[in-house]
């Protein structure tokens, strides 16, 4: 089989997700990053007549409001939406995920995404912030904005993440903002993982408290893992970040590598 990577797989996932009956996908990784730059950096300048180039942190959304969260910081393979307006955080892995390290680097990392979809920040917070600080809906509608302005070609006209939620899954009556305020859940796409330590690795979370889980981490995970300059941001929101729903998708990469088979045929 092709050696296809995690990277070809996140690329389709507003293929694989554009029907779906259960989520709505609403942010892909590099989306607000990419957008921030090409788009609202530019748009910002011009609204205020400058022409130094801004920093990322003063840009500004449709809504006239600064992004809610560093771009290089909020790096989940995927941003879903439920029925009910749940936010989900979806990490896709390909290959194999065995060991007890890797399956906590994989929930910690989640939870690092969680964190911020639930108080939605700079950090540090002595960066840009909004003023009333931002909301999980504020954020959400600013990834929304991002993924609709790369990956939903066919609508000229924008639309809000509650209208577009509605036509998505055929409602008839639209959510309020507010209706978008619920702890995330998290959804992990793999290929292989040993599911007895990924489980074990997600009940930590909910039967530890704070300093146990830091003081787990720092013993399993690797000493130069990126995670571990974020454990601290996690202690606010423990009891939060506690209440998520662990989820898993099976991913079969073969499926993903013969959606085109078979050599050309020629007609003529």
């Amino acid at each position: 089989m092709q050696g296809f990577t995690e990277w070809d797989l996140n690329a389709a996932l507003h293929i694989f997700f554009g029907h779906h009956k259960e989520y709505m996908l609403v942010f892909q990784d590099s989306d607000l990053h990419n957008y921030t730059d090409r788009y609202l950096i530019p748009m910002t300048m011009a609204k205020l007549s400058r022409k130094r180039k801004l920093t990322r942190r003063f840009a500004e959304t449709r809504r006239g409001r600064h992004i809610s969260v560093d771009p290089q910081q909020f790096r989940p393979d995927a941003v879903l939406i439920g029925h009910d307006g749940r936010p989900c955080i979806l990490e896709t892995k390909v290959g194999q995920i065995n060991s007890e390290a890797k399956c906590e680097a994989l929930v910690v990392q989640a939870l690092i995404y969680a964190d911020l979809l639930i108080s939605p920040r700079w950090k540090p917070t002595t960066r840009c912030q909004n003023s009333p600080a931002s909301t999980t809906y504020d954020l959400l509608e600013d990834l929304h904005e991002a993924h609709w302005y790369f990956k939903v070609p066919d609508e000229g006209v924008y639309r809000p993440l509650e209208e577009h939620h509605q036509r998505h899954f055929g409602l008839g009556s639209g959510l309020n903002s507010e209706d978008f305020e619920k702890v995330p859940s998290v959804v992990f796409l793999l290929e292989r993982v040993n599911r007895a330590q990924l489980e074990r690795a997600c009940n930590h979370v909910q039967a530890m408290n704070f300093l146990s889980y830091k003081e787990h981490l720092e013993l399993v995970l690797p000493k130069r893992a990126a995670s571990r300059k974020h454990l601290d941001s996690l202690q606010e929101n423990w009891m939060l970040l506690q209440q998520i729903d662990f989820c898993m998708m099976q991913l079969n990469m073969a499926k993903f590598a013969e959606v085109i088979a078979g050599n050309l045929e020629s007609l003529s």
